[in-house]
């Protein structure tokens, strides 16, 4: 069904009007009768249109303040006498119509000299203060400098005491890397000293002890023999290990244990033919073998990756095993040792591991290879 302008807002107006109308102690809005008595004359059905036109002038008498809606309702009942000929009650509403606007014009204007008087109340009294602010500006400059150059005084004081504890704190740290280095060194200094005695010393001894066995004495030889050999490694580890030119995989795989159904140790570098310069490949040297040294003595793995790959002007070092792990995880003399080293090279470490899932060591160094290699 195709419905006019009017019908659909007439369908809309007595909607409104029901739902108003429905809700008990509530009267409906004097704006909804005038927009229906409207409706109904705009569609010429005067005799719908004049109830609720004074149903809407009924409402707006009860209001204590005058709105433009109750003007304009004046105005459709004065037009509605006027289309049914009845002029003298057109004249009526047409007078009732101008005296509402002239009250609604003069409580207008009133509100608008009110408003009038207000600001410039507002603005005298905002003069005054402005007048009173003015006498003060000379006062509050004059603080107002002495103010900033105390700020000046003691920004400069704060930059010097700033720049004090900063030159401190660096030579202290430079204080504690020396240190730290010293000790480093004499640590690797005891263990050439201690590798070269085992080896000139007892190992020496021990092997002069096995060609001098009698023949009949095979068992206590081979026993001999094995004591040696173990004596050997022991020394070589402990010796020096400055790898000079030498593939940084042949210098672990001494340390690395050979695989068995029980462990099995993978081992990747990349490049395969990494070779690391002095200090940093003894460093990453030992740094390993306390890590494998602690793998066999506590993690019980039977899985264990040891990944080193130089990328980006960074060595990632990347140790991982599927032992028993720790849920509280101490720092010792192996991760001292560890962390040492890294602090050294200027890297970061980071340490993962819980019970049962195993441990996690992931080290990154700046290094930079040289460029004056042949």
């Amino acid at each position: 069904m195709n419905l006019n302008k009017y019908d659909s807002s007439l369908l809309y107006l007595q909607k409104s009007l029901k739902i108003q109308e429905s809700n008990k102690g509530v009267l409906a809005s004097p704006r909804i009768y005038e927009a229906l008595g409207n409706c109904y004359f705009k569609m010429n059905q005067l005799e719908k249109a004049l109830p609720y036109l004074l149903k809407a002038e009924e409402g707006f008498d009860q209001q204590e303040s005058i709105s433009e809606d109750q003007i304009y309702n004046r105005d459709h009942l004065y037009n509605f006498y006027k289309k049914k000929n009845d002029f003298r009650k057109s004249v009526l509403w047409l007078e009732k119509k101008y005296k509402l606007e002239k009250t609604y014009d003069s409580l207008r204007n009133n509100a608008n000299i009110n408003e009038l008087e207000a600001k410039y109340e507002s603005q005298q009294k905002e003069n005054k203060i402005l007048k009173l602010s003015n006498d003060n500006i000379k006062k509050e400059a004059e603080i107002t400098k002495t103010r900033n150059l105390i700020y000046v005084i003691v920004v400069i004081f704060l930059v010097i005491t700033i720049l004090s504890y900063t030159i401190w704190l660096r030579q202290k740290q430079i204080q504690k890397m020396n240190l730290l280095r010293s000790t480093v060194n004499a640590s690797e200094e005891e263990k050439n000293r201690i590798g070269k005695e085992l080896h000139d010393g007892i190992a020496s001894r021990i092997l002069k002890v096995v060609y001098e066995t009698d023949k009949k004495h095979i068992e206590l030889s081979n026993e001999l023999l094995n004591i040696y050999q173990q004596l050997r490694e022991l020394s070589h580890q402990l010796e020096g290990t400055p790898l000079h030119s030498e593939p940084l995989y042949e210098k672990l795989i001494d340390i690395i244990p050979n695989n068995n159904p029980e462990a099995i140790f993978a081992i990747k570098i990349i490049p395969q033919n990494l070779e690391l310069e002095e200090p940093y490949g003894n460093h990453i040297y030992r740094l390993i073998q306390e890590l494998i040294t602690n793998n066999l003595k506590h993690a019980n793995a039977s899985f264990t990756l040891l990944h080193i790959k130089l990328e980006d002007d960074l060595l990632k070092i990347e140790y991982k095993d599927n032992g028993i792990g720790s849920s509280n995880f101490s720092v010792g003399y192996g991760y001292n040792h560890i962390n040492n080293r890294v602090k050294l090279m200027t890297g970061s470490i980071q340490i993962n591991t819980d019970k049962n899932v195993g441990f996690e060591v992931d080290i990154q160094i700046p290094y930079q290879e040289k460029n004056d290699k042949n």
